[in-house]
């Protein structure tokens, strides 16, 4: 089973000053969850906020019903942004690769290590593209990847900045404990550009 939280920070430029900076790097990388036993083989939690001043407004209001987990009956199903979840059956090692999707993702572009680049099989096949593992998660092991980007906004044509924190959790049982993303995680991977 993976348990994973998919965390969202949004601010636009009134916010990209010093003061603005500080109380961001306050920010949580990780909530307490809804205690709950899950159906399938992966459960995800999303949660966005923005920031607004010196302020984190919760987007989807975690005080309300919406606050729920998306059960996914096998690993495949999921689709998290420039993330995919390699597992070769039952209670393996799961693969986390990091990959530049450019169809959903903001600026900048990340080029670097694509390991699919000669495989003719992968849509990754002659790509100059980031395409990486992230790391290896045991059964039992705690990861978390960092990745942010520069966004236009659809409506206002104005830019606007994300941070991503993705804590996954490889359990080695079905039900999800509150503080299964409190600890410290044991491995950690980091895809943090300049964002001009």
């Amino acid at each position: 089973m993976l348990a994973v939280q998919n965390i969202s920070l949004k601010w636009g430029k009134e916010e990209r000053g010093l003061d603005c900076a500080r109380i961001r790097a306050g920010f949580p990388m990780a909530y307490p969850v809804e205690a709950r036993a899950p159906e399938g083989e992966a459960a995800v939690e999303n949660l966005v906020f923005w920031q607004k001043g010196t302020e984190f407004i919760d987007c989807i209001q975690r005080a309300h019903s919406a606050r729920r987990w998306q059960c996914y009956s096998c690993l495949k199903e999921m689709n998290l942004t420039n993330m995919r979840i390699i597992s070769k059956g039952g209670g393996s090692p799961l693969e986390v690769a990091f990959f530049y999707d450019e169809h959903r993702s903001g600026k900048p572009f990340r080029r670097g290590h694509n390991r699919d680049y000669n495989d003719i099989q992968s849509p990754f096949y002659r790509k100059d593209c980031l395409n990486e593992t992230a790391f290896i998660l045991e059964e039992g092991q705690y990861g978390r990847i960092l990745w942010n980007e520069r966004r236009t906004d659809f409506d206002t044509g104005e830019w606007y900045y994300q941070l991503h924190i993705v804590n996954l959790c490889h359990m080695l049982k079905k039900e999800i404990e509150s503080d299964i993303f409190m600890a410290f995680p044991d491995v950690t991977y980091r895809q943090m550009a300049d964002l001009k």
